[in-house]
């Protein structure tokens, strides 16, 4: 009851619904259901099943792009008042704030990075230095400060334009000619703002490895490739799983994240696109393959031991039931967000 904490009851922070409700869904699915604590005021998961309750995380705010620390205040008493005992953050925003807040003092929180790595593998810019010293394959790139700089990029065409924080594919565009290049900088339709990451354009096909570390050291990981929309098919490639060990031991990595990549149809080789700190949006495919990663991050200490776990190789789809709810909630979000940013004009870009 209330006010009675359970070491092993969840609760979900979030301000990214759809991340929220795939990580309820996977603890749902190993018999604890979980509190989610979300941003919005109202949420449809409060009505589906999987989420034990909905509370509203009030009186956050964000300052620098960070959600300001005396949010961690509203996590605290919602694990007060729910008899929660481990803290799951779903996305980057409650992830970094749980990060930089340290110990809470209701419960506990499960691993994850620290604030500086949080940042700095976010940051797609900052990224290639770490990938550049440790040697491992990425897109030719620079840093575009300003318009003049971007057009005057030295990188092959095509190229893509990325802000240095979004993900989700958020303000990436594809340039096929220093003309169409030229044309969107003078109609000011870059999707990007300055300063932004230029790459060189990698034809191929996009591969996504999954990962749980404790200390540098993988426990978990799933690897797949988009087959079509609402199917992945998981495989291994050791020397893909060894680029991304690399990171993992550099930084000493605590929890889990997730890497994009895309496989050069040339030189069949991997490339390092993006490193996301935080749970994914194919999170139920994973799941499905055999891999509960809110689960195994739950009970990380416990497991850090074992062998490391993998996914069953071959394709795996959702259920036409479970992919409408996803898309539910993702639709739903996107609405809510719009309604809350003509009313006050001050609410956050989320996407999974």
């Amino acid at each position: 009851m209330a006010g009675s904490s359970d070491s092993s009851r969840p609760m979900v922070v979030g301000v990214a619904s759809t991340l929220s409700w795939a990580v309820a869904r996977c603890l749902a699915a190993a018999g604890t259901p979980p509190v989610v604590l979300g941003w919005h005021r109202f949420s449809p998961m409060s009505l589906l099943p999987g989420c034990r309750r909905y509370v509203a995380w009030d009186g956050i705010r964000w300052t620098g792009g960070e959600v300001e620390l005396s949010a961690v205040e509203g996590i605290e008493r919602a694990c007060r008042e729910n008899g929660i005992g481990v803290v799951v953050p779903a996305d980057y925003d409650a992830g970094l704030l749980l990060a930089r807040a340290g110990a809470l003092t209701a419960a506990r929180t499960v691993p994850v990075p620290s604030a500086e790595d949080i940042r700095s593998l976010h940051d797609k810019w900052r990224l290639t230095g770490v990938l550049q010293r440790l040697r491992v394959p990425f897109p030719a790139s620079e840093l575009a400060r300003d318009a003049a700089g971007l057009l005057g990029t030295a990188l092959r065409f095509p190229v893509v334009t990325k802000p240095l924080a979004k993900w989700g594919g958020i303000g990436f565009q594809v340039h096929a000619t220093p003309g169409d290049l030229r044309l969107a900088v003078d109609a000011g339709t870059l999707a990007a703002p300055f300063p932004l990451l230029v790459q060189e354009f990698v034809p191929g096909c996009d591969v996504g490895i999954s990962f749980l570390a404790r200390r540098g050291r993988l426990v978990a990981y799933s690897m797949f490739e988009h087959v079509r929309d609402g199917e992945r098919r998981f495989y291994d490639d050791p020397r893909l799983r060894g680029h991304v060990e690399r990171l993992l031991e550099e930084t000493r990595y605590d929890g889990v994240g997730h890497v994009d990549t895309r496989r050069d149809g040339e030189r069949g080789e991997c490339q390092v696109l993006e490193f996301n700190p935080r749970f994914w949006a194919s999170l139920l495919y994973a799941l499905r393959a055999g891999v509960n990663y809110p689960d195994l991050l739950v009970r990380l200490d416990e497991i850090a031991g074992d062998p490391v776990r993998t996914a069953r190789p071959g394709r795996v789809t959702l259920e036409a039931a479970e992919r409408a709810l996803s898309l539910a909630v993702r639709w739903w979000e996107r609405a809510y967000v719009a309604v809350h940013r003509l009313g006050e004009r001050r609410a956050p870009t989320v996407k999974a």
